[in-house]
């Protein structure tokens, strides 16, 4: 009879060791899963920041006239000399719709496109709005901000952009999407004179 509650105790004891096993391993596969979609979120959102600043600071190079012939909060479109051989080219980013974004479940995702000289845009990300900012932010030499430059003459007085923006992960952990915040202001060389 000993025997038999020596067994039976050592059998719920080791049920108990096994149960916690089991959660330390679940929730350390959880951790490692929130892990690698935060560092993957981080990556993303330094590439995308280098694309945006490689470009945007290019605005205006070799351009005479107008520099930047639309512009509004989800939409730039501007000319530049981009690959420094004396063409000039035509450069289009812009937010679209969550209709056009099929890698992700996240339902404040947008897709951002890039463009260049008429070509079929190319995803560069998944992006959504900072809530205190529009995408594309528009200053004038003084800082103060041009409500909506959609005519030549506001356009031209455009010497700096701030862009803000959150990139956040395919898929959320637990109820969350990762999320990184994006945030620059560029002020164009070629926008100074």
């Amino acid at each position: 009879m000993a025997y038999l509650i020596d067994v039976l105790g050592s059998v719920i004891v080791s049920s108990f060791v096994i149960l916690m096993l089991v959660g330390f391993n679940v929730q350390m596969s959880t951790f490692s899963y929130d892990m690698f979609s935060s560092t993957l979120t981080q990556g993303n959102a330094v590439v995308t920041g280098q694309i945006l600043e490689y470009d945007l600071y290019k605005i205006g190079y070799r351009a005479s006239g107008q520099k930047i012939s639309f512009a509004d909060s989800t939409k730039i479109i501007y000319s530049t000399d981009l690959e420094n051989n004396g063409s000039l080219d035509s450069v289009c980013y812009y937010i679209g719709t969550i209709e056009n974004l099929s890698n992700t479940s996240n339902p404040i995702d947008r897709p951002l496109y890039r463009s260049q000289n008429g070509q079929s845009p190319i995803q560069i990300a998944a992006v959504s709005r900072l809530e205190h900012t529009t995408y594309f932010t528009y200053l004038d030499s003084a800082g103060v901000k041009i409500p909506s430059p959609n005519t030549v003459d506001l356009r031209k007085k455009i010497r700096t952009i701030k862009v803000g923006m959150r990139l956040q992960a395919a898929e959320a952990v637990e109820g969350i999407y990762q999320g990184v915040d994006w945030e620059r202001t560029i002020r164009p060389k070629n926008l100074m004179n």
